[in-house]
């Protein structure tokens, strides 16, 4: 997808390719996999879009948007 899609919620950010090679959505499912619960997930998620919005590479209205379906998610 072009953009950040969470369990079907659609965040409108851009999925963007990052230095390593791995994109955004590709950290985010890194957290799926070591999540044991919901909790752990969004907190994984939160510290994700913290690094990324350290870096400039989301902006704080974005990270926010990805907080919010990854809070609405059913994962795991």
């Amino acid at each position: 997808s072009a953009t950040v899609v969470i369990d079907g919620c659609n965040s409108g950010v851009t999925d963007t390719v990052l230095s390593t090679g791995h994109t955004i959505s590709d950290l985010i499912a890194e957290c799926t996999t070591g999540a044991s619960n919901h909790g752990q997930f969004v907190s994984c998620v939160a510290h994700v879009t913290n690094d990324l919005k350290k870096t400039r590479t989301i902006s704080g209205q974005q990270k926010g948007a990805i907080q919010t379906c990854a809070a609405q998610a059913h994962i795991p």
